[in-house]
């Protein structure tokens, strides 16, 4: 005997089906699934790789973070796991549906570098911290030279 799906089911499930298609073909899939996931940012990537850092110069590492909500986000500030890194030209405002580049100093001295292993690779990561949102976390790794 075959088992029968009450009508409601099938429209609710091709209705809910149109919506998210119709959602997903007006945005780029990366901001229909976070704002699915209720996430107000979202991050152009949240791990970079810088292949050279020589050591006695800096390297600015930027991240695009993109407001997807109804209303502007502070951007307040940050911190960072190690001292090679600061957070730059916070805090800031991102308005509704923009991007702004959020921008992080790397900076290597040679003592830094004797302290690392595995041929200089280093991983740091950065918690961004927003007015009235959770906060985001971002990674960079590399290599001092």
């Amino acid at each position: 005997m075959a088992v029968q799906k009450p009508i409601s089911a099938g429209i609710t499930a091709v209705g809910l089906l149109c919506l998210v298609g119709a959602f997903v073909l007006h945005r780029p899939l990366s901001v229909s699934l976070a704002r699915m996931q209720g996430h107000a940012i979202i991050v152009d990537s949240s791990s970079k790789f810088v292949d050279h850092l020589p050591i006695g110069e800096e390297v600015i590492v930027s991240f695009s973070l993109r407001n997807l909500s109804d209303e502007a986000i502070e951007v307040a500030g940050g911190i960072t796991t190690c001292g090679c890194a600061e957070i730059l030209n916070v805090p800031f405002s991102i308005p509704t549906n923009q991007s702004r580049e959020l921008n992080v100093r790397l900076f290597a001295t040679q003592r830094y570098a004797e302290t690392l292993e595995n041929d200089g690779e280093f991983s740091v990561s950065a918690t961004i911290y927003l007015g009235g949102q959770d906060p985001i976390l971002v990674a960079i790794g590399g290599r001092v030279h």
